[in-house]
This record gives C-alpha cells, structure tokens and sequence, in this order.
C-alpha cells in the first residue's frame, strides 16, 4: 500500500471511531490496550470506506462547446431577438447540459 494511501486509511480509520462514538456515546479504548475483536468494527468500517473511494469509477472527462457552437448559440439568440446575457447564458448552459449528461 503506498504512503498515501495509508495515511487516507488511518484517517479514515479516525474518522470512523469518531462517527461510532458520536453515534454510540461510547469512546472506544486506546488502541494499544484495546483487544482487536473492539476495534474490528472500525476497522470494517474503514476498509468499506476506503473501498468505495478506491474503487469508485473515474470521473467522465468535461465535453466544452467548439467556437463554432458558440458562434451558432450567439447566431441562434440574435435571430430569437433574445440576445441579453441572461439568454446567452441559458443557451450555453443548456448545451453544455446535453453534452455532459
């Protein structure tokens, strides 16, 4: 396991006693003394958590408009005789809505 994720780990791992602790009222031993069937939980808790952000699938790549779509958007808005901000701006976000959805 690389430092990184090893330190996300153990972060999460504190992270996780105080959420069971926030939720139980009950503050679990130090982990020095504490006999490992205590800490099991956490630390199942901690590898879901870890597991769904390590796993989770990568994020799509951001499709923009091309000038020439502008250009077609401003066109397209000049021709409507709505050519304000606040309609080029509803036209642009509506195209980028259908290019990245």
């Amino acid at each position: 396991m690389s430092e990184e994720k090893a330190i996300q780990k153990d972060a999460v791992f504190d992270a996780s006693i105080e959420f069971i602790k926030t939720l139980t009222g009950m503050e679990p031993p130090p982990i020095e003394i504490a006999p490992p069937e205590v800490l099991k939980p956490f630390r199942e808790f901690t590898e879901k958590v870890c597991s769904i952000f390590h796993n989770s699938p990568p994020q799509r790549t951001w499709v923009g408009l091309t000038d020439e779509e502008i250009v077609l958007i401003v066109a397209e808005c000049a021709a409507s005789h709505q050519h304000t901000d606040i309609h080029f701006a509803r036209a642009i976000e509506a195209k980028l809505r259908s290019k990245n959805d």
